[in-house]
């Protein structure tokens, strides 16, 4: 491909197959994240040069929102992420991709609205063309539901679960795992989805529900996310009931043993079995432990290539270290972890939230005024019965004479 761009290069269409064979070549980098980087930031500056010839070229919007589908990099990409829709309006994946660069950025009410048009669009040409329920775009559903999560639209967020019951209880009892060469299921993305809503909401008593629709539960298509967050729950249910447990009863869970990370495990199980320890260990008031663990957590994380979308941990671990270290009151510690967490995932209303908590418990006024508008930015839209709501918008009355 590069042979064939050198050889003609007027021609746009060989270019942008250069750019497609690089960004395929990064996919298989994953363990060497300087040439995955190296090979996207190349696809990613041959497509600006198609865009900046021709700025209708679908294929140079959507392979430069690919290129730059990081938190870093988002940034070059959001003029090709606001045109790549107008360029193809009646292409529901057209209108899902600008997502990947809105989340990047946490930019909230365009990442829901992208969604919301790829999902319906995506409807509409499903039934216009009388196609099976399995080739709407669950994708961009998902998506959707991510960012109404991170907008406080919990109960938005909840009504699309029920859309998506809804397709699964009227789709065949056959799983229509083909169909035109697509290998597409109705109940593709819900385990996704149950997680987001029972980690972002924090009502862990969910966890536990079966969340069945017909001969279908959660945890058929993702049995290991489904088992981690249900004892996440678990674990995070006792400890928000009960405060800091381990000052009343010590010694209520047993040792965790050493968890080692040179097994055959993949990077993103080995994540969460280290947070799961480190909850164990907190319930059991051996501090050092949780932090050991949680260390070794982070310190994983870091290694793996930049997120994409929702997170694939559903919980980020600095996040978690940060709420965990100010149940142990250690705020300036917690700042630090949920700072380093917004660069991964900027304006994450849960770090936003945690930071604003951190400045709170330093007695940082300023500061916890400003996290907490911005909360209350990213929260525009939210329920008004949750209680964050009320926490931060109570902080902002009572100092505002400050």
């Amino acid at each position: 491909m590069e042979n064939l761009a050198g050889e003609y290069p007027e021609d746009l269409e060989a270019t942008c197959f250069y750019a497609l064979s690089l960004l395929g070549l990064a996919t298989h980098f994953d363990k060497e994240p300087n040439l995955q980087e190296k090979y996207r930031v190349q696809a990613g500056a041959l497509t600006l040069g198609v865009y900046g010839v021709n700025s209708n070229h679908p294929c140079a919007a959507h392979y430069t929102i690919h290129a730059f589908d990081d938190p870093i990099h988002a940034i070059l990409a959001l003029p090709q992420a606001r045109r790549y829709a107008e360029i193809a309006p009646e292409a529901h994946h057209a209108q899902h991709m600008p997502a990947h660069i809105f989340v990047q950025l946490g930019m909230w009410d365009e990442a829901a609205a992208s969604n919301k048009a790829g999902w319906e669009s995506s409807k509409a040409w499903v039934k216009d063309k009388q196609l099976p329920l399995s080739l709407q775009d669950y994708h961009s559903l998902y998506w959707l539901q991510y960012a109404y999560l991170q907008q406080g639209r919990y109960n938005a967020a909840a009504a699309l679960i029920l859309d998506k019951q809804q397709d699964m209880a009227q789709s065949p009892s056959g799983n229509q795992s083909q169909v035109l060469g697509y290998d597409r299921k109705v109940s593709r993305n819900y385990d996704q989805m149950v997680a987001a809503f029972i980690m972002e909401t924090e009502r862990w008593d969910q966890a536990r529900q079966p969340w069945q629709v017909k001969d279908s539960q959660f945890g058929d298509e993702s049995p290991e996310k489904t088992a981690y967050v249900r004892e996440f729950s678990k674990n995070m249910g006792k400890i928000r009931n009960q405060g800091v447990v381990f000052q009343i009863h010590p010694g209520a869970a047993p040792p965790e043993p050493e968890h080692s990370t040179e097994s055959g495990e993949s990077p993103t199980s080995q994540i969460w079995n280290l947070q799961l320890a480190a909850l164990k260990q907190f319930l059991n008031g051996d501090l050092d432990r949780v932090t050991q663990l949680l260390d070794q957590a982070t310190a994983l994380e870091e290694t793996l290539p930049p997120p994409s979308g929702p997170p694939d941990l559903v919980k980020p671990t600095h996040e978690l270290y940060g709420e965990i270290l100010l149940f142990l009151d250690r705020p300036k510690e917690a700042q630090q972890q949920f700072e380093r967490a917004l660069l991964w995932h900027p304006n994450r209303a849960r770090s936003v939230l945690g930071l604003a908590r951190a400045a709170a418990q330093l007695g940082h006024i300023q500061a916890t005024r400003q996290a907490y508008a911005n909360f209350l930015n990213i929260w525009n839209h939210a329920d008004r019965d949750l209680p964050e709501l009320r926490e931060a918008k109570q902080f902002l009355q009572e100092t505002e004479e400050r």
